[in-house]
């Protein structure tokens, strides 16, 4: 019972330290330019790239859900004022594009 109490836990935290390291963070990032492809993804790009190199250098907002929504409307307030965001977090998809995840200004 033990070794399976083991063995559940390093699973578990396996799991986890996976999970948090699927995403990528960039810091202190300027706002070049913001648009929308389709009804369902915005994007943003930065002066400097992401650092994980995302197809076209941009990164995508799912704008269907509340939560895309809110990092959209961040974005857009960023951009109208000149504020720099402190950190972006976003995870690279296997298709090389990548989905934003945290926007902090």
């Amino acid at each position: 019972m033990r070794s399976l109490m083991k063995i559940s836990a390093i699973s578990f935290f396996s799991i986890v330290s996976t999970s948090a390291l699927a995403d990528t963070v960039d810091y202190n990032r300027v706002i070049s330019r913001v648009g929308a492809q389709s009804s369902t993804y915005a994007y943003v790009g930065f002066s400097t790239p992401p650092s994980a190199g995302c197809i076209w250098d941009v990164l995508y907002i799912d704008v269907t859900t509340n939560a895309g929504q809110a990092l959209y409307s961040l974005v857009l307030s960023a951009k109208a004022t000149n504020t720099p965001l402190i950190r972006v977090q976003y995870v690279k998809q296997s298709d090389t594009s990548c989905v934003a995840t945290l926007f902090e200004f």
